[in-house]
């Protein structure tokens, strides 16, 4: 069995994807992507900053529409590597 590091696009889209059509606190992001609390604080700042999720109440996170825009580019592209894979 090989093991699958994800890389930084891989993890954006797993946040992006939590947060689409919920609320969804720091904790439960961090549980839920499988990062330390850390790590899923700079990625959920990052997204932030750059408009892709919004603190809709006091900690609590939703994807926005720019943020839901790149999450079905990164699954179009991911798809598309995949089919490329198996070729």
């Amino acid at each position: 069995m090989r093991l699958h590091r994800r890389d930084k696009l891989d993890i954006m889209k797993d946040i992006l994807t939590l947060c689409l059509g919920q609320d969804m606190r720091k904790t439960q992001i961090t549980y839920k992507s499988n990062l330390n609390f850390q790590k899923a604080s700079e990625f959920v700042e990052w997204l932030k900053f750059h408009s892709l999720v919004m603190e809709a109440n006091k900690g609590v996170y939703k994807t926005t529409p720019d943020g839901e825009r790149l999450l079905h580019t990164l699954e179009k592209l991911t798809a598309a590597s995949n089919e490329s894979e198996k070729k």
